[in-house]
Parts: C-alpha cells; sequence; structure tokens
C-alpha cells in the first residue's frame, strides 16, 4: 500500500499549449499516463479472477495480458469446447457482480483451432449476445488461425510489408536517395524487424546443414525484393551476392537466431515451467486415448511415447543448432558461410571477394572482414554504391548482360570491336572505348583498376569513369555537378 500510494500522492500537472504553460494543478484521482503502476494495479485487481477460474474450471487455461483474457478449451468436440466456455463465462459475470463490474461480450472473440476439413460451426452463447466462430484472429500481434498454419500472418504481413517496401523504394533508388549504408539501415530497422517479430511462434527453424522450410521460404522474396532497393541491383543479381554486399544474413538463419535468443529468454525466466506443464496437460488428456498410464507420464515420457509436435521438432533443432557455436551470432555466421562456399561457385567479382571474405576459419574474424567491406561504402553515394555493386556481380547495364536478359534494344552481346561487351572489356579499352586508355594512365593498368573494384578501394574514378558510359546514371551525374 505504501508504493502505491507514493505514487498516487502528492501529483501536480502543468499543461503546456504553443509555448505558454499553465499553473501548475494538483491530480487528485487516476494514475498517471504511462505510469507503471497501471499494468500492476490491474494485474492485483484481477488475479482473483485467475484464481477463481483455475479452481472452478481446472481443464482451462488461461492467459491474460492487461486487461485481455485469453480462455483456452481442450476438447473432443465443439459441443464440449463451447460448454467449458460457456460455464467459464457465467464464473466471470458472478465475479464482475460482485465488484460492480461488467465485462463487453461483443467484443468477444471464438476460434475453434482445429485441423479437420470442415471448420467447427457452433457458437456461443454469452448472456443474450451470440458470438459466431471466426477462422483466424489476433493475439499480441501475432494471428493466429484455425488449423495454426500461420496462413493468416503470412497474409497480414504482406500487407504490412507492401507498405513498408513501397515507402523504402521511394526513399531509396539505384541513383538517388540515402546512401547504401542508411538504407540498409532502414531495411533491417524497420522491414526486417515486422518479418522476425512473432518468428519464436511462427517459425520452423532451418536444421544444420539444411534449407529453409515454412513461411521462411516465402517470406524470403519479401528480402531479396528489398536488398534489391537497398543495393540499387538488377533482380536478376545472385542473392548470395546482395546478402555479402549488405551484410545482411539469409532471412531463415536470422530467424533461427531470433527463436534461439527467445528459447534462451525461457530458461532465464522460468516460463518453460509454465509452458511445460501446459503441454503436460494437453499430452496426458489427448496424447493418445486409451493408453493405460497416460495419465501418470512425465512431460520427456510423453514427448517420446506420442508424435513429436511442433514444439519438439523445434526445441531440437534449435539446440543442434546452437551447439555449433558459442553464441548465435557465430552460428549464424557459420552456416552463413557453409551456405554460400556449397552454392555455385561463380567467377564474377562478387564471388571471388565474398569467397576471399568467408574463407576465415572462426566467425568473428569473418564478422570483422564482412564489416570493414561494408564500411568501404560509408564514402560513396547511393549511386556509386549502386554502380559499384552491379560492376562487382556482372549485372549491369552492358550489353553482355542486357541481351542475356533479351532486352528489345540489344541484338547482340558484341561490342562494336567484337568483344563481348563487359565490365573488363569497358574498362581494358578497344576502338570504341579509346577514354580507357586516358583511365590507365591515371589510375594504372587494368588488373589494378579490376582489383579496385572488387575490393572498393578507391573506386571513385573508376565508378565515375563507368557512370558516363550508361544512360541510367545520366541524371546522377547531373545531380552531382549541381
Amino acid at each position: 500500500m505504501a508504493f502505491i500510494s507514493a505514487w498516487l500522492q502528492d501529483r501536480r500537472a502543468t499543461l503546456v499549449f504553443d509555448g505558454r504553460s499553465s499553473e501548475p494543478v494538483d491530480i487528485r484521482v487516476g494514475v498517471p499516463q504511462g505510469s507503471p503502476l497501471s499494468p500492476i494495479l490491474a494485474i492485483l485487481y484481477l488475479a482473483p479472477l485467475y484464481e477463481t477460474l483455475a479452481a472452478r474450471h481446472p481443464h482451462l487455461s488461461l492467459l491474460g495480458f492487461a486487461d485481455d483474457t485469453n480462455i483456452l478449451a481442450l476438447g473432443l468436440s465443439e459441443a464440449s469446447t463451447c460448454h467449458q466456455l460457456e460455464e467459464a463465462w457465467g464464473t466471470c459475470v458472478l465475479w464482475a457482480q460482485t465488484r460492480g463490474l461488467t465485462f463487453a461480450p461483443e467484443k468477444s472473440e471464438l476460434i475453434h483451432f482445429t485441423r479437420a476439413r470442415r471448420p467447427w460451426q457452433q457458437g456461443l452463447q454469452l448472456g443474450a449476445t451470440s458470438i459466431t466462430p471466426t477462422e483466424s484472429g489476433r493475439f499480441l500481434g501475432v494471428w493466429l488461425d484455425r488449423k495454426l498454419r500461420w496462413g493468416a500472418h503470412l497474409q497480414e504481413l504482406r500487407k504490412r510489408l507492401n507498405t513498408q517496401r513501397f515507402a523504402l523504394t521511394r526513399l531509396a533508388a539505384k541513383t538517388w536517395g540515402p546512401g547504401l549504408i542508411r538504407a540498409r539501415e532502414l531495411y533491417t530497422k524497420v522491414v526486417r524487424s515486422t518479418i522476425a517479430f512473432g518468428a519464436p511462434a511462427y517459425h520452423q527453424p532451418t536444421s544444420v546443414g539444411g534449407k529453409p522450410r515454412g513461411l521462411a521460404v516465402r517470406l524470403e522474396k519479401e528480402q531479396n525484393s528489398c536488398l534489391q532497393v537497398v543495393a540499387g541491383a538488377y533482380k536478376a543479381t545472385p542473392i548470395r551476392n546482395l546478402e555479402v554486399e549488405t551484410l545482411v544474413p539469409p532471412l531463415d538463419l536470422y530467424l533461427n537466431k531470433r527463436v534461439a535468443d527467445f528459447e534462451a529468454r525461457l530458461d532465464q525466466s522460468g516460463l518453460r515451467v509454465i509452458m511445460d506443464d501446459a503441454r503436460l496437460k494437453i499430452l496426458r488428456r489427448f496424447g493418445k486415448r486409451g493408453r493405460r498410464g497416460c495419465r501418470r507420464m512425465s512431460l520427456n515420457a510423453a514427448t517420446k511415447a506420442f508424435r513429436p509436435t511442433d514444439l519438439d521438432q523445434t526445441q531440437e533443432a534449435i539446440g543442434a543448432w546452437r551447439a555449433q557455436g558459442d553464441s548465435p551470432d557465430e552460428v549464424v555466421t557459420q552456416e552463413w558461410k557453409n551456405r554460400f562456399l556449397a552454392s555455385q561457385r561463380g567467377r564474377s567479382l562478387a564471388d571471388i571477394q565474398g569467397r576471399t571474405l568467408l574463407e576465415a576459419k572462426k566467425p568473428k574474424e569473418i564478422e570483422r572482414a564482412l564489416r570493414k567491406h561494408l564500411r568501404r561504402h560509408k564514402k560513396l553515394r547511393k549511386e556509386e554504391s549502386s554502380l559499384l555493386i552491379q560492376a562487382r556481380t556482372g549485372r549491369i547495364g552492358l550489353r553482355k548482360f542486357l541481351f542475356l536478359r533479351r532486352v528489345p534494344s540489344i541484338a547482340t552481346p558484341y561490342c562494336e570491336c567484337g568483344e563481348e561487351e563487359t565490365v573488363h572489356h569497358v574498362l581494358e579499352g578497344c576502338t570504341n572505348n579509346p577514354g580507357a586508355y586516358e583511365l590507365q594512365r591515371k589510375e594504372g593498368p587494368i588488373d589494378t583498376l579490376i582489383r579496385r573494384l572488387q575490393e572498393g578501394d578507391r573506386v571513385r574514378p573508376i565508378l565515375r569513369w563507368l557512370m558516363r558510359r550508361l544512360p541510367e546514371y545520366r541524371l546522377a551525374l547531373e545531380l552531382a555537378t549541381d
């Protein structure tokens, strides 16, 4: 009581409007907005309700967050679960009447979690209000569908990502906008954070050396399209190159890290015991009907006797994944390295540099090398960074690449001198590119120019020279000279 009194006594407020402040006013009622006392008082006030429900309905699972209460009823039929929920509603009404409260049944939602082909249709009668079941619902920002396949969450997530990706394309383009490092920061802190929200619930972890599974496969396309915007690259650019250039690991590995961090927090907080008790209640009741001794089984015995659940598979995969290194970040780097080196061994400058960066033995050495590689873009403008990545990957607006992509106006991959028009050929010089000889005289021979492009060292003069040969960079050159 002394703690509560300290927050509610001797409080004063001042109103500020258009730079003018009012005299302090004494506050004698209510709780300060944003005060941590609000949720504490709400929990203390509602705790007796949860205790009453747990005592009178032991087969129900209760979960509350602030003033939202979720009741999970377990049963083999819709009639059974609806009956349990209606009885629990009656208990809530009686408890509220003794405290002068009323609940709003019209705000309640009902979902029958079942993987039957046809959804259950029976609704609830909460007093005078009828509640019809829905196919999906939102809980703490995560959308749950009746089959727990996460289709509803993916649908809602894509709606948000469409808006964020549209904003990203308007802020960062190939030849203007914030630099690559700032554009990368926008993606990792806004877009990727949106993707990763709720990952401990929906993500099916990638096993060691395995391929992405579940929602990560479809969400990976969202990351790929954003990295193309961040890097200012063509859609045909290999994703493995964009991930290295922008220092963004494959999405499924990043989500693995988020799940591993969540599992570690569960162990430290003690919440795993509560989750295991809830799982054991379900396994003992529905794991295998008619099995003798089922109700006396421990959790380990039950998980071995019955078919592994998605949660069992997640914990097993994350346990094996975390055993690969000292920290989740190191495991991400190691798995990223193995995946890149096992992929098709391309011959582009980006592939060669990627193998050079990732061939270090220790994950920490790889992380330092990748961060140093990314810092090369710090002093470059957006158009310079995008052209540098295009030159490294070979996906650039020259005839060889455009011919391979079947651009209508490009009838041949060859330069007018008869050689394939690539970055190496343009910098090497020919009868159609006499300016390359002047560039070599100032900046060094062709081998030096290629090495500088590969390593990102002192590349601005080379990039400026290349821009004058590519029509899509004319606007960038004009803006740079203004």
